[in-house]
Parts: C-alpha cells; structure tokens; sequence
C-alpha cells in the first residue's frame, strides 16, 4: 500500500516512538496499520501543550528500524495521546557514507548546537572525546541531554533514525575500527576533499578542542593510521571545524539522495 498525500507529509510532525528513542529499550516498537498506539508522556507533551495539536490532526510516527506512518489523534486521556494509525508514509533512506565525528567537548551550549547540527547533517554516530586541551567537563546527565537533543533534531531533518550520542572517552582510548579517520588540524595536513574522495566506506571525523589536539595526542592519532588534514588557510572554531568537516563530506559524498527535486503542482 502506497501512502497517499506525499507532498503534505512533509508539513508534519514527526515522533520517534518506542525504542526508537535512544533511551529506550533494544526492542523496536511494531507499527501497523489499524493499530491504537498510546504515545510516551513527552511526546504527549510536546503534542498538546507546545504543538497544541487537536483530536483528529496528523502526525507521523517512526519506529527507528526504517520505518514510517501517518497516524490520526484521536483522544487525550490524563496528559496523554492516542493515535490511531493509517497508513505507510514515506521515509527517507540514511545518509551515506556511516560518518562517526570524535568531537572534543566544548563548554554549555556550543556543545549542545554541535550535537543538533551533526545530526541534522546526517552523522551516524558521535563519540565525544576528552583531551588534555579540553575545558568542559563530562557526566551522564549531559550525555542524557545530547540524546534528547539529537532526537529532536533527527525528527526536525526527517531522518528514519535517531544517531547514537556515545559516552565521552579518552581520545587516546578511542577506536575506529575499519573507517578512514581524517584528524583536523589547524596548520598542517594534506586537503580534506581530496582525503574524502581517496576514502572507502565508513568515515571518521576527528575534531579537537580549541587550540587543537595536544602533540602527544595527534601522534597517537596519525600512529594509529588516522591522515592529518586541514580545512584551509583559517583558524576555525571547533564548533565551526566539525560542521564544515561534516558539511563537506555529505555534499561530496552523499549528493544526489533522492534524484530530481519534484516541481509543485
């Protein structure tokens, strides 16, 4: 079954239901048509009391695993919603290629909008560092804030899945595995395009604090098979490195998605 009024789907408002949220359980959620779903008591919130939505208003619902549908509210019983859902709707496929950004953590809110953009660029995955240049501190609670953040962010920018926000480590504990890392630096290393097209399969950004990764730390690094590269002639901030880093590697590598953009009727 084809979901209908594709053009409209885009107007709505898109919820990552069950454990489709990072916080949740490892059991995806089973959406279907028919079914009568009880929304989680912050997406009933957001729906009454800051989307203001009303009995009989579409969402779209996703389950996180690639899948997506169009559901009607259809009562509000003590602060939460119930949906009945309709039909399939239209879900985007993931950004390629699987990019993980090592971004060193930046202090209060820097680092919160670092989070949101990523994920609304298409990061698969971010793994915060500590480095021996790094101000702010880690704890779990933030790491409970990044997740929120990057569902909202992951439902704003239609992705059909919500990015792993990973607990802070050590730079030098850090593992990519099989990825290309490309470490950032500030005055030295080869072009950073020409690094991505030289690329195979899964990517990984390094981004360090201000003033950079420490010697020590860049040589374990680029010991360890990482290619230092420069994103050109000026300093950035490290907000600003790893957004541009990310932003070039989905414009080069990730372009086009979905073919020709439709014209409006």
């Amino acid at each position: 079954m084809k979901p209908s009024n594709r053009k409209a789907e885009h107007s709505l408002p898109r919820f990552f239901v069950g454990a489709a949220s990072p916080a949740a359980a490892a059991i995806p959620v089973t959406l279907e048509t028919g079914q009568l779903l009880q929304l989680d008591l912050m997406i009933s919130h957001q729906i009454l009391q800051v989307l203001r939505l009303r009995a009989g208003q579409r969402v779209i619902l996703l389950n996180g695993q690639g899948t997506a549908f169009q559901a009607i509210l259809r009562q509000f019983s003590d602060r939460v919603a119930i949906c009945e859902i309709v039909e399939p709707a239209s879900c985007a496929p993931e950004p390629l290629p699987e990019l993980t950004l090592f971004a060193a953590i930046l202090k209060g809110e820097r680092q919160d909008w670092l989070i949101q953009k990523a994920v609304e660029l298409g990061v698969y995955r971010v793994q915060p560092i500590i480095t021996e240049r790094s101000i702010a501190k880690s704890h779990s609670s933030k790491t409970a804030r990044w997740l929120r953040i990057a569902q909202e962010a992951a439902e704003q920018s239609e992705r059909s899945r919500v990015p792993q926000i990973l607990e802070p480590l050590p730079v030098m504990s850090v593992n990519w595995k099989e990825a290309t890392a490309l470490v950032c630096t500030e005055r030295q290393g080869t072009n950073f395009l020409t690094n991505l097209t030289d690329a195979n399969g899964k990517i990984a950004i390094f981004v360090g604090p201000e003033g950079g990764f420490a010697p020590k730390e860049l040589h374990w690094l680029i010991e360890r098979g990482g290619k230092a590269v420069s994103l050109g002639a000026r300093i950035l901030r490290a907000e600003t490195a790893a957004i541009a880093a990310m932003a070039a590697a989905m414009a080069l590598l990730d372009w086009p998605v979905t073919g020709a953009i439709p014209r409006e009727n």
